[in-house]
Order: C-alpha cells, then structure tokens, then sequence
C-alpha cells in the first residue's frame, strides 16, 4: 500500500534515514493524477480552464495542400515538360519560312516524372471504462483532452514535415528550408567585415533582402517574383523594429513590403517569421528564404487525421486515428533562393 506524508513528516524521515527516504512522496506529488482529480481545500478557488502547452504551427500558412490523394496511396508524382525547339525556350532565332522548303521543325518533347513517398500515419486515443466514470464525475471531457493531445501531435508532424522533412521516410526526404536542389549562397560582409544582421546598417540589410529575391526571379527566367519571404523570428522581430535611419522613422521591415521587385510589378510580397531557419544555415547560422508560394510551385501531399471507429478491448475503449503525409513536392525548385549567415 502507497502511502503519503506532508512536507515536515518527510524532512523528519530524510535525517532518520538518509538515502532509504527518497522514495517517499509528498502530499502534493501523491494527489495528482492523469484525470485532473486534486484535493482541495475548502478556501481553494480552482480555475478549471486545461492550459495547454505554447505550441505554435504555421505549416498550412507557407505551402500549398494535394488532396487528391489517399490512405491507399504509397506515392505521389507529377510529370515536368521539357520542349526541344528552334533556337531554344529562350528565343535565340526565329522559325523563319521559305516557300521552297522541304523541311519545317518540329518540337521535341521530353516528358520526366517525379515520384515521392507518402507516407501513412497513425494515433490513438484510449481510456479505460474506469477512467471514462472517473472523468464523468468530476465533469472533466477526458475524451476531448486526449483527442487534443492527439490533435497537437498531428499539427507537430505536419509542420517539421513541412519545413525540414524527414530523416527515415524514404530514406530521408526535405522540406521547405532545407532541400539540397535550392540554390544556397551566404549574405555579403557588411561595412563591418561580418554577414550577420546585427552588424549591418539598414541599407546592408534591404541589400540581403533584394539580392536574395532576385536571385530566385533570376532563377525562374525571369517569369515569376518571389511572393514570400520567410525569416527566423528573432531576424523578423529585428526589421520590425530597427528604424531605416535614411527614410524616417520607417522600419526595415515597412520600407521592403513597400518597395520592393514585386511590389512595383503589382504583386503583394510577404514576409513571415519561420522558426524552423534558426540556426538552418551553414555552419549553424540564421537562414533565410524566398520561394513563389503557388500549386504549381511546392505543394504538400496529405490526408487530414480522422478517426476511425471506437472499439472496445477488454476494459479499453480504443479510437485510432490515421491520415498520411507526404513529401514536399517541389515541382520547379528555381523558384526557391536560400540565403545563409544572416
């Protein structure tokens, strides 16, 4: 039989026995167990508000969702157009017509289909008929507790697959901030000698941010700006409020989002804070990264979780939830520039 004392019978154990006390437990360690059941006091005011832990997700924000997959899926792929013409995609001479010609050029076509895993997911939520009674008489939802649980876990595996991948689906797959095929360089040196932002003048710092955009739209031939900006939070907290001292009391952040390649071709650039850059770069430092958020440039393949049906084992009662979560597929990388040492 456990059983329990208070602080000073504790203390009084500890100097008789010594070691041999340490598995004595507290009043306050012993009256506390999964369901939220407390002993109080009469004088007590108890919030019954369940503060969940500070978890934040972003994923669904920066990338674009597949959905015409399934549970029955192992793989997803898509198909990229390569065309042989006359003097190239990029016009380098004209398909000029002679009346006595015998031959006209044709397009060559060269189809490339790329395939990514998809992977399935599982969870469950289970109680015992006496922890479900239990729960009902303190009017505690241990139920919808666990499903939130479950639920946070889901929005955890969503947003690193996102992000950074994964080390063990397919042998190793990369998400938004980390895929080998985007063109990486570091920032330039400041006035200062060194690359981070903290060293720099504001005009150093709308010079990283310029650079890196046009390297993606130089990437992409010229066809399309990059429309978002991601940033580590403590480099976004910085442009937000460190004051461009050439234009005002303007921040750095307002000055970009107003003057900027997209922003004068029509075109709404974002900048977002993404936790998953700190420390990305190379050599540990702050990424940072500039991408066309659209379909037909990323994408996500997924399944939402959803529960299947409640079964009964024993004195269990079992809810497994299942979904699946693919790999990012980047269907024009080009479109992508990650900038390092920030």
């Amino acid at each position: 039989m456990r059983r329990t004392f208070d602080h000073a019978t504790v203390s009084r154990f500890q100097t008789v026995l010594g070691s041999q006390a340490t598995g004595l437990q507290t009043f306050d360690q012993a009256t506390y167990d999964s369901l939220g059941a407390f002993v109080r006091s009469e004088l007590e005011a108890m919030d019954p508000t369940m503060h969940e832990p500070l978890i934040a997700f972003t994923w669904s924000r920066d990338i674009d969702l597949r959905t015409d997959v399934s549970l029955g899926h192992e793989f997803t792929s898509f198909v990229t157009n390569t065309y042989g013409l006359t003097g190239g995609t990029q016009s380098q001479g004209k398909s000029w017509a002679a009346k006595n010609q015998t031959e006209t050029p044709n397009v060559a076509l060269d189809l490339n289909r790329q395939r990514a895993v998809l992977g399935p997911w599982a969870h469950e939520v289970s109680y015992t008929v006496f922890e479900l009674a239990s729960a009902a008489l303190l009017q505690r939802p241990l139920d919808s507790d666990k499903v939130n649980g479950l639920k946070m876990k889901w929005q955890q595996d969503a947003d690193e697959q996102t992000y950074v991948g994964d080390t063990q689906l397919g042998g190793g797959v990369p998400g938004l901030v980390n895929n080998p095929a985007v063109a990486t360089a570091n920032v330039a040196n400041g006035a200062s000698g060194t690359p981070g932002w903290a060293t720099k003048t504001p005009a150093e710092v709308l010079r990283d941010l310029n650079d890196m955009a046009t390297a993606s739209w130089t990437a992409a031939g010229w066809t399309s700006v990059p429309n978002r900006i991601g940033l580590p939070p403590n480099k976004f907290a910085y442009i937000a409020n460190q004051a461009n001292g050439s234009i005002g009391n303007m921040s750095i952040l307002s000055y970009f989002l107003e003057n900027n390649i997209g922003r004068n071709q029509g075109m709404d650039v974002q900048i977002v804070p993404i936790k998953w850059l700190v420390g990305r770069g190379a050599g540990g430092t702050d990424r940072m990264i500039a991408y066309t958020k659209s379909y037909d440039t990323v994408r996500l393949p997924i399944v939402p979780c959803f529960p299947l049906d409640t079964q009964r084992q024993g004195l269990y009662m079992r809810t497994p939830y299942v979904g699946s979560l693919g790999q990012v597929e980047f269907v024009r990388p080009e479109r992508f520039a990650y900038r390092d040492g920030i």
